[in-house]
């Protein structure tokens, strides 16, 4: 039988999922690392100014075939608001990030991934998602164990 030399996924909705998403629980799970809050900023006034960022700013950017990276936007939304955090970039964006949703494996995407393995075809996973490939790669690896990702930026 042949097989093709290599594949390639797209990550969402074909390796993994994200039930339950909820922006509002991703915030409340990084204020938990807030150091520097001078305004007294709710969870509820950062999600709105995110919001406002988003709908006003980003979402034009991404229309012109552009992308922001989520780093970018934290950085972004927390210096002008004034808080700070006791994590680096990377690690807001993975505790926002498992604050949205756990994640998922969809449906036996784990035996999909432990067979191609099996059979040396190589992969690639490509996405349009706003996280690093740092974030993606420490997502891919703890719900997908058998299969360590590396990526390239």
């Amino acid at each position: 039988m042949k097989h093709p030399k290599m594949i390639i996924f797209d990550y969402g909705q074909t390796l993994l999922c994200e039930p339950e998403f909820d922006l509002k629980r991703a915030t409340a799970d990084l204020f938990k690392y807030v150091t520097k809050n001078p305004n007294n900023y709710t969870i509820e006034d950062v999600c709105s100014y995110a919001d406002k960022i988003y709908g006003e700013y980003i979402s034009d950017v991404r229309k012109s075939g552009c992308d922001i990276g989520k780093q970018t936007i934290d950085k972004l939304i927390y210096e002008r608001l004034g808080i700070e955090f006791s994590l680096t970039p990377l690690q807001m964006e993975i505790v926002f990030w498992n604050g949205t949703s756990k994640g998922a494996v969809m449906p036996n995407a784990d035996k999909m991934i432990n067979y191609i393995n099996q059979m040396d075809i190589r992969s690639a996973v490509i996405s349009n998602l706003i996280y690093s490939s740092d974030a993606l790669t420490e997502r891919l690896n703890r719900l997908l164990p058998s299969n360590k990702f590396e990526f390239d930026n």
